[in-house]
């Protein structure tokens, strides 16, 4: 049951987001899929170091572990270059 809400979330977080942290977590949209679906791209918007930063991510790799998802992102060009990653679990 626990696991099902957290896909609930996980399926809507672009509702989820902004709320988590809301001073510096401004936006999130689903580009192309979702975030429980590979290859899926997002875009964010966030306060990072007092400036507004805008991401893309893309959800490269989704698995089951110990009844949790995980869930790698991999930031798109420019960031890329970067090698700036995000996980959720």
């Amino acid at each position: 049951m626990f696991k099902d809400k957290i896909e609930k979330a996980l399926l809507n977080f672009n509702e989820v987001y902004p709320k988590y942290s809301p001073n510096e977590h401004i936006k999130c949209e689903y580009i192309r899929g979702n975030l429980l679906t590979e290859n899926s791209i997002l875009y964010f918007e966030e306060f990072i170091a007092d400036k507004k930063q805008q991401i893309k991510y893309k959800v490269v790799k989704i698995k089951d572990q110990n009844d949790v998802k995980v869930i790698h992102l991999k930031a798109l060009f420019p960031r890329s270059i970067f090698n700036i990653t995000a996980r959720f679990n």
